[in-house]
């Protein structure tokens, strides 16, 4: 029956999983243009260098993915009691305490920031308006 499976224009490919790639030519290869820039990045490069450099510690790598789970569900609103927030913060101090745990949390939270800062320039220049202030 696998042959009967009719092809549609969504964005689900037919194994099931969600294709992200945009479907125009020139805006996909836009986005490869940009993925080069930001593999090339400085703030690419450093992140690297510490991730590399904190992958050689497995316990410290541990301990701040944990540290990043625990602060997404917060940020996402699946966990959030007074308590979480106070441990999130003695936890945050712990590891910002340690030079390398910070380096890499600062150049992550770079990162981060390189990405929503090409959203919101995206954003702006193609004049959408995702009903919300940024």
């Amino acid at each position: 029956m696998e042959g009967n499976k009719a092809q549609t224009n969504d964005t689900a490919n037919n194994t099931g999983s969600v294709n992200h790639y945009p479907r125009d030519e020139k805006v996909r290869e836009a986005v490869e243009q940009l993925a080069k820039a930001v593999l090339e990045s400085d703030t690419y490069k450093e992140f690297q260098a510490v991730s590399q450099h904190i992958s050689g510690y497995p316990e410290l790598k541990e301990q701040v993915d944990n540290y990043r789970k625990d602060v997404f569900m917060v940020q996402t609103g699946r966990m959030g009691t007074v308590d979480v927030l106070k441990d999130l913060e003695a936890r945050s101090d712990e590891l910002h305490a340690d030079n390398l745990m910070d380096d890499y949390l600062n150049t992550e939270n770079a990162m981060c920031r390189m990405y929503q800062r090409i959203i919101y320039m995206l954003i702006d220049r193609t004049d959408f308006d995702p009903g919300i202030e940024l």
